[in-house]
């Protein structure tokens, strides 16, 4: 196995992850509107966690609806939108589908919580602290994978979970990301060998 291509970022793969000054935060929202209060609650929790910071809530399946969003997932998604407003009045809300060039914002990122495994997968791979709330069986075998923390919708211990792990990256505790990085070196290498031999193949 290679690994997932996002893992690697041929700009960041010889850095480590150190510890930085948290000001802008991203969180990720999830693709099933019915985790609306979920994702509120997630909201106040990291508001209360990062109390100066700016904050990001970023869409990457969209907002409006289209082929691939019905019309009741988007009401579902101004709702989420309307209540984190609430909960963060000064909240920046972003749409990043169809154009990767939507997400140059999130070279700006310190810090990455959310429930999109790629956007998770993006911050690893430049060195950035991200935590993943596992949505489905994608996250769960991505983190399992990377050796982080299993953080599941369903865990009735979810968000005293998803405190713990913020607090100790805010203390510089970074052995998660040090264990998810000797992965994904690993796997560089074996991806590095599977591209030389397609080169050779044709």
């Amino acid at each position: 196995m290679t690994g997932c291509p996002v893992w690697y970022d041929l700009n960041y793969i010889d850095e480590k992850f150190s510890p930085r000054k948290i000001e802008n935060i991203v969180i990720t929202t999830p693709a099933a509107p019915r985790l609306f209060w979920q994702t509120i609650k997630l909201v106040y929790l990291v508001k209360k966690e990062f109390p100066k910071g700016n904050f990001y809530f970023s869409f990457h399946r969209g907002i409006m609806p289209d082929k691939h969003t019905k019309l009741v997932t988007s009401i579902g998604y101004f709702l989420m939108c309307l209540g984190a407003k609430i909960v963060i009045p000064k909240l920046k809300i972003r749409d990043i589908s169809y154009d990767l060039n939507r997400m140059k914002f999130y070279e700006k990122m310190d810090f990455h919580i959310g429930y999109r495994v790629h956007a998770h997968l993006y911050f690893l791979s430049r060195r950035v602290p991200t935590v993943l709330i596992n949505e489905d069986g994608r996250g769960t075998g991505m983190v399992t994978t990377l050796k982080m923390p299993i953080l599941n919708i369903h865990d009735s211990e979810l968000f005293t979970k998803i405190k713990e792990t913020i607090r100790r990256y805010k203390t510089n505790d970074y052995s998660d990301f040090h264990k998810a990085k000797q992965v994904i070196e690993e796997k560089f290498i074996v991806m590095k060998g599977f591209l030389e031999n397609l080169k050779t193949s044709y």
